[in-house]
């Protein structure tokens, strides 16, 4: 059974972790001066590789921090040592984090350090991000804490000032093809990839995961905007949601958005959000002021949460409204209305 892109390219090395390259350079820098941080916090949309790049670090942590190795059976190692995966949308309460800081006392069971990579951080209740606090200070030398969230300002600023934080960067034209390249290596795909270059592009999908979820399809012969944006209910046609809401027009919005999924929130908001940043640059004037409101208001839209799917739909009949042509009335039409 062959394993999906997104599996058989995780990367295992640190040459491997394309558009990462300036955190590798200064996690590099950080270790080999002897200035190790113990908690570190990775950012970014979901599929940009933070919990891919926390299990490298983890491993690297167990081992010489100072040799920066390239951790070449990265997902064999992981079980050799003390490191464990939490799921803090599993783990919320301040119980649940006050049995975490307990165990962390505690010397590791294997290797030198017992690590602790917190997915979906953000998860965590206001009392146990509280409760974290005095431990994130002053953390024991044999501690280390890898938080990974996409909604980094949910964590609260007290945890942040304690952290070594790192952005995941969104993959640029250059790093996506760079990427393709090594996905039909893999598939032995042969063809022309600039199809699904400029699309990825135009949607703004800029997403490891989403890139090669998008390179599955393509590859085996569906067409570029089918690839980048085909859920299980169906084709979605983004493109034209993403013209219709652009002009503002809710009722022709709805066909398409009726298709949606919760699982084609992140995709589409971000495909909306990227058409409408390139309406920006052409635009001036209320045109500009408006397209920047519903740009800032569909950014607001919470998208980890039970109702983000509702919250989502509701923001783009929110940006319609901002975004729809008001028609101009002579003041002769005016007058004979009077």
């Amino acid at each position: 059974m062959t394993d999906t892109l997104a599996i058989s390219l995780r990367p295992k090395r640190w040459q491997d972790l394309i558009g990462q390259e300036a955190h590798v350079v200064e996690l590099k820098k950080r270790f080999i001066n002897g200035n190790i941080p113990h908690f570190y916090i990775f950012s970014g949309p979901v599929g940009s590789g933070k919990t891919t790049f926390g299990r490298m670090l983890a491993i690297m942590l167990q081992k010489d921090p100072t040799r920066f190795s390239d951790m070449s059976e990265m997902d064999h190692e992981k079980y050799n040592y003390d490191i464990k995966e939490i799921n803090a949308a599993n783990k919320t309460s301040i119980d649940d984090v006050r049995q975490l800081i307990e165990d962390l006392h505690y010397l590791p069971l294997y290797g030198k350090s017992k690590i602790v990579i917190m997915d979906e951080a953000h998860q965590l209740s206001k009392s146990a991000q509280d409760a974290l606090l005095k431990d994130t200070e002053d953390i024991k030398k044999h501690v280390f804490i890898i938080f990974c969230t996409s909604a980094l300002t949910k964590l609260s600023e007290a945890l942040r000032s304690r952290a070594c934080i790192m952005v995941m960067r969104p993959l640029t034209t250059e790093t996506t093809r760079s990427l393709l390249s090594r996905a039909a290596k893999v598939r032995g795909f042969q063809k022309d990839m600039e199809p699904l270059v400029t699309g990825l592009e135009e949607l703004s999908v800029t997403s490891p995961r989403w890139v090669l979820q998008a390179a599955e399809k393509f590859f085996c012969g569906v067409n570029a905007e089918d690839s980048i944006l085909l859920s299980d209910s169906g084709p979605i046609e983004i493109f034209q949601l993403c013209r219709t809401v652009a002009s503002g027009n809710w009722k022709e919005c709805v066909p398409y958005i009726s298709k949606l999924t919760k699982a084609d929130v992140t995709k589409v908001q971000a495909a909306i959000l990227g058409y409408l940043t390139k309406m920006m640059f052409n635009s001036n004037g209320d045109r500009l002021l408006n397209i920047c409101k519903a740009i800032d208001y569909m950014s607001r839209c919470p998208m980890d949460t039970h109702c983000s799917l509702p919250a989502f739909v509701a923001s783009i009949g929110v940006a319609c409204e901002y975004l729809k042509v008001k028609k101009v009335v002579s003041k002769t039409t005016a007058t004979k209305t009077m």
